[in-house]
């Protein structure tokens, strides 16, 4: 941790274009445009940061966990790609404008399709814990990256699922003991879930995340579930 930001909750116009430099950036009141992509905007609940405070040692916690990773190859990545096309046109048909589309869902236009796609998988995994093992959800965390360009093989992103303890509690051990089940679990709860495709915090978002909740796609996470259970690229 090198340091902290001092925000202000507003109400404003602002971009949600995530390959904007202006995303989440609120505007003036009046404004109906992003002055960098030109995209219109959308009123939202979103930050401005009032100062930005940075300390002169960073701060940092380290401790040791089991760690998962999970990760695809070259034949999965490119289905997962295939995959986000058919649900852009599928929104198109439904939504029409893309800026109709709601913002849970308008992912798959913004982020790379592996990245979230895994990072989605992660947290409906995730909210399986407490429903299979005596155990909380907290009690796990994930965090997805991208490994160098020259990386061989397989796909430069891979997702990690770890115990958020140090030394660990076992609840990594027993997701990979009763994966099958852990899988069938998390398909059953996002399917029977009522937010729909949206994605909530009983399905999907969780407390803590590494990664502000952003780039999620309940659908992509879901799809790939579907893969695994039936064993199609195993």
């Amino acid at each position: 941790m090198s340091g902290y930001q001092e925000t202000l909750l507003i109400y404003a116009p602002t971009c949600i274009n995530r390959q904007c430099s202006y995303y989440y950036v609120p505007q003036t009141p009046q404004a109906t445009n992003c002055p960098k992509c030109k995209r219109q905007l959308k009123k939202l609940l979103s930050t401005k940061v009032i100062d930005d405070v940075t300390f002169d040692q960073s701060l940092e916690t380290n401790y040791e966990a089991p760690i998962l990773g999970i990760e695809v190859n070259d034949i999965l990545a490119k289905e997962i790609i295939n995959y986000h096309q058919q649900i852009k046109q599928s929104l198109r048909t439904i939504y029409g404008n893309p800026d109709n589309i709601p913002h849970q869902i308008a992912t798959v236009f913004d982020c790379e399709p592996v990245y979230l796609t895994l990072h989605s998988l992660s947290h409906l995994l995730i909210k399986t814990v407490p429903l299979l093992f005596l155990a909380s959800h907290q009690d796990l965390s994930s965090f997805t990256v991208e490994r160098p360009v020259k990386w061989d093989n397989p796909h430069r992103t891979l997702v990690y699922i770890f115990d958020s303890v140090h030394e660990g509690c076992g609840t990594t051990e027993a997701l990979v003991n009763d994966w099958d089940a852990c899988v069938q679990k998390a398909l059953e709860l996002a399917s029977n879930c009522d937010c729909g495709d949206l994605g909530c915090p009983r399905c999907l978002t969780e407390y803590g995340c590494p990664e502000s909740n952003e780039a999620l796609s309940k659908l992509s996470g879901m799809w790939l579930l579907e893969q695994i259970a039936n064993g199609t690229f195993s």
